[in-house]
């Protein structure tokens, strides 16, 4: 009985700290958007793929968190939904290796670190 209790406290410690997780926002201007709808698809733009004048960039997302970061990156796009941003561009720091759509993955560590600037489309 105290070792399926002890598993259950764990279980719902790693719970709890993967709920803890929560992007942070920077926002470069003091516009307040409408929030996108829970279905809209927040796009991740590889360098390149819009013209300057197509886009403007109102803020930064950064998360970091060593949990799933399938689930880290639902939480960044729900925020930029939240805040009405179209789509995020990212850009790596820090020697970070860039994996596949936005997800960025430390080689050494299973931290991860997401970034991006947040944009609105023109």
């Amino acid at each position: 009985m105290g070792k399926l209790r002890g598993l259950l406290l764990l279980l719902i410690g790693v719970m709890v700290l993967n709920g803890c997780i929560v992007p942070q926002y920077i926002s470069y201007d003091d516009v307040v958007r409408d929030s996108k709808s829970e279905d809209y698809f927040v796009r991740i733009y590889e360098d390149g793929e819009l013209e300057e004048g197509d886009y403007k960039v109102i803020g930064e997302v950064i998360i970091n968190g060593g949990v799933d970061v399938n689930v880290m990156m639902e939480d960044v796009r729900r925020k930029v939904r939240e805040i009405g941003g179209d789509g995020i561009i990212e850009f790596v720091e820090w020697g970070y290796v860039k994996e596949l759509n936005g997800v960025i993955r430390n080689s050494v560590s299973n931290v991860y670190e997401i970034k991006g600037k947040v944009i609105v489309l023109n």
